[in-house]
């Protein structure tokens, strides 16, 4: 984003926070263990598999 894109988007009345930071990624491995799902992943901590059904 370049500095006047952020001070248009600024201007705006309903904008509080601008961050240029995008982490971004997924967290696959930890929503598997919550949602109890059957795959099993190759290297994976299989103490946390523990289905529920």
């Amino acid at each position: 984003m370049t500095v006047a894109t952020a001070l248009n988007l600024a201007s705006f009345p309903e904008v509080e926070w601008i961050d240029d930071e995008n982490p971004g990624g997924t967290f696959n491995e930890e929503m598997r263990v919550l949602l109890q799902t059957d795959a099993v992943v190759q290297g994976a901590n299989q103490s946390f598999y523990n289905p529920i059904y």
